[in-house]
This record gives C-alpha cells, structure tokens and sequence, in this order.
C-alpha cells in the first residue's frame, strides 16, 4: 500500500502482515527476560517444539547438537533443503542463547546440556578464516559452497559468535575448562572480524538517501545489531580496546539508518538494509541501549528510545508491518 507524499519528500510503502508479529513478540520477550536478574527471568514461553527440532549427533567421535531446520504439519517430520542441508549454525546459535537464558531462570540442567552441545557445533563449523560455515548436509558433512552457507561476515557468523561469547560471559567462572576451548575461537572470529571492516567511512545514496557502507553487507543494520552484541561481550571479558573500535563504528552506521523523526515516517526507525525496513532480526534499539552504556555516548540511548517510543507506537497503531521502503521523490 502507498501511503502517499510527506513532508519529508518521502514515499513510504508498506504490507502487513501477521506472521511477522510473532517475530516481534518473540524479540521483545527475548529481550526482556534476557535482561532481568537470574532470580527475577520468568520464561513465559513452551519450548517444546524446539526441544523437537534439537537433535544430537556424534562427529569424528565428538557428541554435538543440531536444530532441524524445518518440521512441517501435520505430522511434523524433519525435512531438510536439497540446496542447503537439513541444519545450520543460524538456527543453533538462536536455540543456544535460548537454552543459556533459560538454563539462569530455571537452573535446568538439561538445557545446559543442550547449550553446550549445540556450542560444539558451532565450533566444528569454524573455518580456517574465522568466519562459519552456516549448513550441514544429512551425512554431517559441511555444505562449504552454497551462497547461505559459505564462511564469510554474514547473519550466521554473527549469531554464533553471539551464542559463543554470551556463553563464555556467563559460564567462564564455573567452568574453566569451557572458557578454555571457547576463548580461542571467539579470539579467531573476532579478528576475523575487525579485519573485514572496510578502511574508509564512503557514503552513499540509494533512492535518494543516504547511507553508510561500512556496516556488514554495507547497509545491514539488523546484522550490524547482532554483531555490535557479540562484541560488547568480548570486550567486556577481554578489555581489546581496539574493538570499541569496531563498536563505534557499527554504531555511528546504524544511526545513519534512523530516519523520520517525532511527526515523519519513518518516525525514528532504523532501516533494516538499503532504504527497506523489515520484522525479521531487528535488534538495532537493544544493541544501542547497551552499546550506549559500554561506550559511555548518550547519543545511543537518546536513537534507540526515540525508535521505541514513536517508531513502536506506530508499528502497533497500523496492526504490525512485514516490510516497507522509502524513496526521497525530489533527489535530482
């Protein structure tokens, strides 16, 4: 649906769409419960249908986990992708950080258990790069050449490098020899990383707006959240000042992706990549909040509650929305 012309010299286009509701919903619970005391978390969630997906498998002698990536009704068999694979570092990084927050609100030994085997396999799907390998094909091997798969900076090293540095946070006092095997592959990944970051700050225009190139897949602001997560944790447990570095400047690129204010759509969003806002992945509010504390720049704080309480408000107003993109209509 066209909304029509704003004074912004915007076009907003925008579908709803209710399946993506319940990603938002999911993201805000992750969110609260993750960020209240242990004593206080409160699951209010069924995970048994993940409980389903999470299956365990042995590799070269070494006992792991996996997430089925799909399971269809109605009988809800397992079924795999002939392209990618039947399980992805994607899903187990997710699942991981899940169990890991549910294991401090319960102290639920099983759900211990299954973080520490699905962070087996994120560490067997490490590349020599740094980077992970995202699916595995039914033999357990790795699928090393599809495009969602490949070890690069993309959605899938994120989430793992989040899953495993949250972990490491978390558990490096109780289990030494946990924190142990981890370090070295967040340290790997990590630098992996910072080297991936392009040189210079280039700006450019799409549509008519400008944004940053400097952020993963150049404008991905909802993959620069994620990350901006992992790092916060590493440098919090490692002290590396060079990764404020990093911090900095994933921060600065995802304010470049604000736009609108109090009165004009987009009303303080941040885009999600280009000049397109989608449900899925957005964390770029919750990475800024806690960015802005680590990094002591009230500037942070000040973007992402402005997203939530005027971006936010309207998203709940129009009944929830899938997607939309914007276009400045009088750039010559």
């Amino acid at each position: 649906m066209n909304l029509g012309r704003y004074d912004t010299n915007l076009i907003l286009t925008m579908k709803t769409n209710l399946l993506f509701i319940k990603w938002i919903l999911i993201s805000f619970l992750f969110v609260f419960c993750s960020e209240i005391s242990d004593s206080q978390t409160t699951f209010i969630v069924n995970k048994s249908h993940l409980d389903y997906l999470y299956k365990e498998i042995k590799i070269n002698g070494k006992q792991m986990a996996v997430i089925h990536i799909y399971s269809n009704a109605p009988d809800y068999k397992y079924v795999g992708d002939d392209d990618e694979g039947f399980a992805c570092v994607d899903d187990a990084a997710r699942a991981a950080i899940f169990y890991l927050e549910y294991y401090k609100a319960y102290n639920d030994s099983s759900s211990l258990h299954k973080y520490y085997n699905l962070v087996e396999f994120l560490i067997y799907m490490q590349a020599e790069n740094g980077f992970f390998y995202n699916f595995i094909w039914e033999d357990n091997s790795i699928n090393k050449t599809f495009n969602t798969s490949v070890a690069e900076p993309n959605w899938w090293s994120w989430r793992a490098l989040w899953a495993l540095s949250e972990g490491y946070k978390k558990l490096k006092d109780v289990d030494i020899e946990f924190a142990k095997q981890i370090l070295p592959v967040l340290v790997k990944s990590v630098e992996a990383t910072k080297k991936s970051f392009p040189p210079e700050r280039i700006i450019k225009k799409i549509n008519g707006i400008e944004f940053p190139t400097w952020l993963p897949s150049e404008t991905a602001s909802d993959q620069a959240s994620i990350l901006i997560l992992a790092l916060l944790n590493y440098f919090e447990e490692t002290k590396d000042t060079s990764v404020t570095y990093c911090l900095n400047k994933l921060c600065d690129g995802i304010l470049m992706m604000q736009k609108g204010d109090s009165l004009k759509v987009p009303f303080y969003a941040f885009l999600s990549w280009q000049n397109i806002w989608h449900a899925y992945g957005n964390s770029q509010s919750f990475a800024l909040l806690k960015a802005s504390k680590i990094l002591v720049r009230d500037d942070l704080q000040t973007a992402a509650l402005n997203e939530i309480n005027f971006f936010y408000d309207y998203l709940l107003d129009e009944n929830f929305l899938s997607s939309f993109t914007i276009e400045n209509d009088n750039d010559s």
